[in-house]
Parts: C-alpha cells; structure tokens; sequence
C-alpha cells in the first residue's frame, strides 16, 4: 500500500481507527516542553524506523539512506 492509498484509507473510521492512540500521541508531543518532546519524538522516530525494517528489509519502498536514526 502506497502513501496515497494509506491516506484514503483513514476516511475509513474502521481503519482509522487503529491509527487513533498514535494521533493523540502525537498531539500530546506538541504540547509537551522541549526536553521530553524531543526525547519523545526521537523515540518515535527510532521506534518508526524499526518499523520499516521489519515491513521492509529489503527496502525497496524506502532506501536505506531515508532510514537513519536521528
């Protein structure tokens, strides 16, 4: 699934809804101070590119250079 599908498939309120917890997460991020933000957000980013290496270990969707940790 491309990005473009990815992205109708949240007007589903079925689909979408597995994606919920991480949406207030994020909301949550933005409301945070600056150090646990961006310990927080360099988590998830790490936690993001765990992510693509198990859906992708070849990575043929997403190269190895969009990969590194921050």
């Amino acid at each position: 699934m491309g990005f473009a599908e990815f992205s109708t498939k949240l007007n589903n309120p079925e689909f979408a809804k597995w994606f919920s917890k991480l949406k207030a997460d994020i909301g949550s991020l933005a409301k945070e101070n600056n150090r646990d933000r961006e310990r927080r957000l360099i988590a998830l980013q790490h936690a993001l590119v765990d992510l693509l290496d198990f859906l992708d270990p070849q990575k043929m969707r997403v190269p190895a250079k969009l990969r590194q940790r921050i």
